[in-house]
């Protein structure tokens, strides 16, 4: 089993088939992409049974959704558009860490070729706190069609879910994946 860390959570990969790593914290994104200005990453890159890609950004408003609403002026474009720009900034900054001749690892190259294949890139936006409480604007439904609406281009499966849905167990801010 694989474990990351991303702030209070804590998420667990039962299935022995993943790669997974952290990407803002990864040598590879530190060495090459961080040096480029304004560039920004998910939190978890994972790659499944060699093929399927998926990129995972999370977000904890647990505790302070009006503080989040507020943050992003009650607008629900202001939340989705630095979370699809870490999408794809992230795409291209794997592209710019399998290009370095420095970085020799084939995690990065199942990950180019994941991204190519039509039916294995996945994104997964891990959403915590109840931000509909506070503005009815911030309903995962709409969060999905917008995401979908700038990232379907893409090709990929989108996914707005948080610990309360079928795939995740809550263990105190334990989680476990059990695939999507």
């Amino acid at each position: 089993m694989k474990k990351i860390v991303e702030g209070k959570l804590h998420i667990s990969f039962v299935d022995e088939a993943w790669e997974i790593i952290k990407y803002d914290d990864c040598d590879a994104f530190i060495k090459v992409v961080q040096k480029s200005d304004h560039f920004k990453g998910v939190d978890i890159i994972g790659i499944h049974n060699e093929k399927e890609v998926i990129l995972f950004e999370i977000k904890d408003y647990n505790g302070y959704e009006a503080e989040a609403v507020d943050q992003f002026n009650c607008n629900l474009n202001e939340m989705v558009q630095p979370l699809c720009q870490k999408i794809k900034d992230t795409i291209v900054g794997s592209m710019a860490i399998v290009r370095d001749p420095s970085v020799n690892d084939a995690f990065w190259n199942r990950l180019i070729t994941g991204i190519g294949n039509a039916n294995g890139l996945k994104f997964v936006f891990w959403i915590d706190g109840d931000l509909c409480s506070v503005n009815n604007g911030f309903k995962r439904s709409l969060i999905l069609h917008s995401l979908k609406r700038r990232l379907g281009c893409m090709g990929a499966k989108i996914i707005v879910t948080d610990h309360k849905r079928a795939r995740f167990v809550d263990l105190n801010h334990n989680y476990i994946y059990r695939g999507v």
